[in-house]
Order: C-alpha cells, then sequence, then structure tokens
C-alpha cells in the first residue's frame, strides 16, 4: 500500500470502521445525542488555545539543523526521572496538555492515550505492541513539565535535511526524538520507529520512505489512523473499567519489567 501524501486515507478508515464506532460511543457518553468527537467550528482563530497553537507551530518551524542538535545534545544525558517504572511516567501525563492539538484541545496526554487504546479495543486489536505504544509514544511531552519550551516539544516535524534514509536524516526536535532516545534499550524496532516518526508520517513522500522496511511502515501507519483518529474531548469507557485498567498496568511492566531512566 502507498503510504505517501496522497494516500487514500478513506480507505484505512472505512476498513478500521473508526466512524460508525464512535458515533455510537459518543452517543452513549453523550445520553444518545448525536455528537461528534470534537467540533473543530468551535476552535476560532481568536480562541486562546489557537492563538497559542499558532504560536507555538511558529516557532517549531523556525527549528534549524543547528538547533535540533543542540537539543539532542542538551538531552543525550539529562534525565527528568531516575530509576523509575514505566507506569510512574505514563502517571506523569496526567494533566499534561498539549497546547497545539486542537483535536485534543484541553484533554490531557494521559487521556488520549486511554483514546488511543480503546480505539484498538473498538476495532478488535489485538497486537500488545500496539496496546503498549498507546500508553508511551507521547511519554516525551514530560519535557513540558520539565520546564522544556513547548516549540521543542510538540507540533508535527518535518525534515530538515534528507540524507538517504531516515535514520540519517536530520528532523525537528520534539517529544518523538526524546522519548525514542530514551527507550532504545527496551523496544523493537518497528515499535522505535513508530514512536520517532509518528509525528510527521503524515508528510512522508515516496521518496523519503523507498528505502525503509516496509514492516515498519505498514506498523507506523496503523499506529497513527488509532492516534489521529480517536482524539476528542471525551472519556473513553475502557479508561474506568477496573480489569482494563489491571491489564495495561501488567502490560506495561511486561514490556518494561524493570525500572528505567527518562
Amino acid at each position: 500500500m502507498d503510504y505517501t501524501k496522497n494516500y487514500t486515507k478513506k480507505i484505512w478508515r472505512n476498513k478500521m470502521k473508526f466512524t460508525n464506532n464512535y458515533i455510537n460511543l459518543v452517543k452513549s457518553l453523550n445520553k444518545g445525542r448525536d455528537i461528534v468527537i470534537y467540533n473543530m467550528d468551535n476552535r476560532k482563530p481568536d480562541d486562546k488555545f489557537m492563538i497559542t497553537r499558532n504560536q507555538v507551530y511558529k516557532k517549531h518551524n523556525e527549528q534549524t539543523k543547528e538547533d535540533c542538535k543542540e537539543l539532542k545534545n542538551k538531552y543525550e544525558n539529562n534525565y527528568f526521572y531516575t530509576n523509575v517504572l514505566i507506569t510512574f511516567l505514563f502517571d506523569k501525563l496526567k494533566g499534561c496538555i498539549d497546547p497545539t492539538d486542537d483535536k485534543l484541545y484541553n484533554t490531557d496526554q494521559y487521556i488520549h492515550s486511554w483514546q488511543v487504546f480503546n480505539g484498538m479495543l473498538l476495532n478488535n486489536e489485538t497486537d500488545e505492541d500496539l496496546f503498549v505504544l498507546a500508553f508511551i509514544h507521547d511519554l516525551g511531552k514530560i519535557l513540558i513539565s520539565g520546564g522544556e519550551k513547548p516549540e521543542n516539544v510538540v507540533c508535527a516535524n518535518k525534515i530538515l535535511e534528507f540524507n538517504g534514509n531516515l535514520n540519517n536524516s536530520i528532523q525537528n526536535f520534539n517529544h518523538d526524538e526524546y522519548c525514542y532516545n530514551r527507550l532504545k534499550p527496551y523496544l523493537s524496532e518497528k515499535m522505535l520507529f513508530c514512536i520517532k516518526y509518528h509525528s510527521q508520517s503524515h508528510m512522508f513522500t515516496k521518496n523519503i520512505i523507498k528505502n525503509e522496511k516496509q514492516e515498519n511502515i505498514d506498523f507506523l501507519y496503523n499506529f497513527f489512523e488509532y492516534d489521529q483518529n480517536t482524539k476528542g474531548e471525551y472519556i473513553p469507557e475502557c479508561m474506568n473499567d477496573p480489569n482494563k485498567v489491571k491489564y495495561v498496568n501488567d502490560l506495561l511492566i511486561k514490556y518494561f519489567p524493570n525500572n528505567i531512566d527518562f
């Protein structure tokens, strides 16, 4: 399948039946009334959130290759937390707001992670690698609470210098890069590929991905659909299900049995 700028998202979304599942889900949360997950009509240009979003994006897009190298060096051995459980890190996403995500608006990253997982359950997904990614892919946004400028943490990425393949190229620095570097010792290649590029995959072209492993690309785009198309201002059902909460905690410990530095 061609996953370039012109790939047909509608094929994926029909295949995954997001629309019907989510209309039914949100109806049940809203006492049967027909509403959408998020209403972009409420995101007016003069809205405070939207003004901040545009300001942060402008600064992010002004990042230079030198800026990105400096940020990578800054966090090479600079950890926010040492010797902690992965579940401790996930809890740190509570109250962590991405000031540029106008789909989530003021919904925090902790809830967003549960929304992604819930979308996978609704679609009868069984891949535990995907489940784990739902809860760890945005851990790098902890940088916001650590005092880093938001333009260096959030926003969609772009490639600043392409050198034949993604690994040798230079992209914007954000939470993707930080999380990738911290979790490299623990995850499979395709999971790390997904973490490192999930904020820019929608901008890939045939030339950019022609030398990448098809398994990694397929996995990334499967996750991307869940990540992007489950966002909204709602609490997913699974988040309040004690059995699901226990399953997720156990699953995260299964993948990260030992304490880590982050």
